[in-house]
Order: structure tokens, then C-alpha cells, then sequence
């Protein structure tokens, strides 16, 4: 699935249910960009000071308008902690509109996730066709 094929779909009240207990597409490989403005907001939630949570989490995008998470050894977002999302009220854009505007191109990662099977379910249920 390349950028030409990805499916568009409406969040519906309880989807995020489907995304409780499960971290699979914060455990992908992958840069995460956050707009800068968010960072204060950030550091109060994680309860740091504003210059160690840039220090410890972040790092200037290339195009140096934004910010990306710091690259992990394993991958995964470093935000991700033993009960999920260490910031979830705060999360970037990117992961406010996976899977419903943008999606991986590997169909295995996919396939990992439970909202995007039950968007997939939900559509073929209704006879819809998802906005490509």
C-alpha cells in the first residue's frame, strides 16, 4: 500500500477501545514528529522541566520546524511506557490520525492492529467502500 492507496475512515465513538492494552504501532520503527508548541505541555504532563524533556525525548526535525522523537535502540517511541502511552491526552497528530488518514505500507504491520481490522470489519459490514 503506497501513499496513493491509503484508505480514509471516520472515527466512531469506542474505537479507542479497540486501542486499549494494545502498543503495537507505538513498537514500530518510524519517526514521529511533534509541533514544538506542544512541548511545554509535555514536559508539565511527564513533569520535567521543559529543557530536560527537549533534551531526553526530542531533537529538531530536519526541515527544523518541528520537533521528532529521539530514536529508540529497539524502535519504538520513547514515550511508550509499561501501561501504554506515557502521553496519550498529548499525542502528535501522526498517531491522532493512525489508521484513519494515513497507514504503514507493510500489510504485516497492519494486520497487528486491532483498530484497523475493526475500521476494515466495520466498512465491509456496512457495504461501504473507504475513501482511497
Amino acid at each position: 500500500m503506497n501513499s496513493s492507496h491509503v484508505l480514509s475512515f471516520d472515527p466512531e465513538p469506542g474505537d479507542g477501545d479497540c486501542c486499549r492494552g494494545c502498543d503495537a504501532c507505538c513498537r514500530w520503527e518510524g519517526t514521529v514528529f511533534f509541533p514544538p508548541e506542544n512541548l511545554p505541555g509535555i514536559a508539565r504532563w511527564l513533569g520535567m522541566d521543559e529543557r530536560e524533556c527537549a533534551e531526553t525525548y526530542f531533537e529538531p526535525a530536519p526541515d527544523r520546524r518541528r520537533l521528532q522523537a529521539v530514536e529508540t535502540a529497539d524502535g519504538r517511541c520513547p514515550f511508550l511506557g509499561a501501561d501504554g502511552c506515557r502521553i496519550y491526552p498529548l499525542r502528535p497528530p501522526a498517531c491522532r490520525s493512525f489508521p484513519y488518514r494515513w497507514q504503514r505500507p507493510e500489510p504485516e504491520l497492519m494486520r497487528q492492529c486491532r483498530l484497523w481490522r475493526t475500521l476494515l470489519w466495520r466498512a465491509a459490514r456496512r457495504g461501504d467502500r473507504p475513501r482511497t
